[in-house]
């Protein structure tokens, strides 16, 4: 593919690349990082992606750069059904020049997924949509209340973007944070199901545990986790709590 010029001129602030991912869609992909996200979970995996603008990691990198880097493995994506992904942090909060990122990776037949927490304005996924042939999103809870406390904003605007994807046909994967202390009841994951039954284009839905591996980004920044996030469910107690939102689905 020819590299646009004035792609020179425009940059995303990225805090990590990984390449050879294959946890972050179908495949083997290449997961860049990027930096600023709206919500301030307490359990974030990420902290040091939190900070919008700059954080201790990130950096700018032009557009052409960043294609050249992610293009690097095309092969691999061929071979594997992989492509790029886009997390963070929350990618929607660079969606303009995320948007042309995404639409030169197409052109390639490179396979798109970008992962969001679904807080950003509807008209900023209304512009990446066309590039994207999957989408990952954080559904962390549905009461209002007890989602602002432990992520410090409303659910509301998250809620009906996901709508809102899911009547334009959108490919979508349901991630939900398993969190000690927030979510770990069985009502929560009912009340999941019961919203997730409603809508038509959900391909599957991924329950995460608490990463351990986060503990130690807070130590390096200087930070301390809330101890009541980081405790380890046993796989038959994440199965109890999970039963009610397979048992909604089902319905």
């Amino acid at each position: 593919m020819k590299l646009n010029k004035s792609n020179k001129s425009e940059k995303l602030i990225v805090f990590d690349i990984k390449r050879f991912a294959i946890h972050d869609g179908p495949g083997i992909r290449t997961t860049v990082f990027l930096q600023g996200c709206p919500l301030r979970c307490g359990w974030c995996h990420n902290p040091e992606g939190i900070s919008i603008g700059k954080g201790p990691k990130s950096k700018k990198i032009e557009l052409n750069e960043l294609f050249e880097e992610i293009i690097k493995d095309k092969p691999f994506y061929e071979i594997s059904k992989g492509g790029v992904s886009f997390s963070g942090g929350e990618p929607m909060l660079q969606f303009k020049p995320l948007t042309k990122l995404l639409r030169m990776c197409k052109k390639s037949k490179v396979n798109t997924a970008v992962e969001t927490c679904g807080h950003c304005n509807w008209e900023a996924f209304e512009k990446i949509i066309p590039f994207v042939d999957l989408f990952f999103y954080d559904l962390k809870h549905i009461d209002n209340k007890i989602h602002k406390k432990g992520t410090g904003s409303s659910n509301k605007i998250i809620l009906d973007n996901l709508k809102k994807l899911d009547k334009r046909g959108c490919n979508i994967v349901i991630r939900i944070p398993l969190i000690s202390g927030f979510n770990d009841d069985k009502k929560t994951f009912s009340d999941i199901g019961k919203f997730l039954s409603e809508l038509k284009n959900i391909r599957f839905i991924e329950v995460l545990p608490f990463n351990v591996f986060a503990e130690s980004k807070y130590s390096k920044l200087g930070k301390k986790i809330d101890e009541k996030f980081t405790k380890i469910l046993s796989q038959q107690k994440i199965n109890e709590l999970t039963e009610p939102l397979r048992k909604e689905i089902r319905k």
